[in-house]
């Protein structure tokens, strides 16, 4: 079998070159990321968090049944419940003169 032909575009590195890359990959700390990149991951997975959230919970897909409709219920009732007032608390409030 032939080998491949070498495009005219991307002529063959010479030898000083290619020891040059052997070198950079073989440094210990030359492919480790830098504390840069690590902030700018933690970033991109936060802000994809949020806005997979938002899609979710919020985003107007009209008023037809999606696949988030039960995830949204759930989530209405858990704030719902959050924001209101038990039977039991009212009373409570009642007794106490401050409702």
């Amino acid at each position: 079998m032939a080998p491949h032909p070498t495009p005219k575009i991307h002529p063959t590195p010479t030898p000083v070159v290619q020891d040059r890359f052997k070198r950079r990959l073989q440094t210990p700390g030359q492919l480790a990321p830098t504390p840069r990149s690590r902030k700018i991951q933690i970033l991109s997975w936060a802000v994809s968090l949020g806005l997979s959230g938002y899609i979710v919970l919020f985003a107007d897909f009209g008023t037809e049944k999606n696949c988030y409709t039960p995830i949204r219920e759930w989530f209405q009732q858990k704030k719902n419940s959050f924001w209101s007032l038990s039977e039991k608390e009212k009373k409570e409030l009642k007794e106490q003169g401050k409702l």
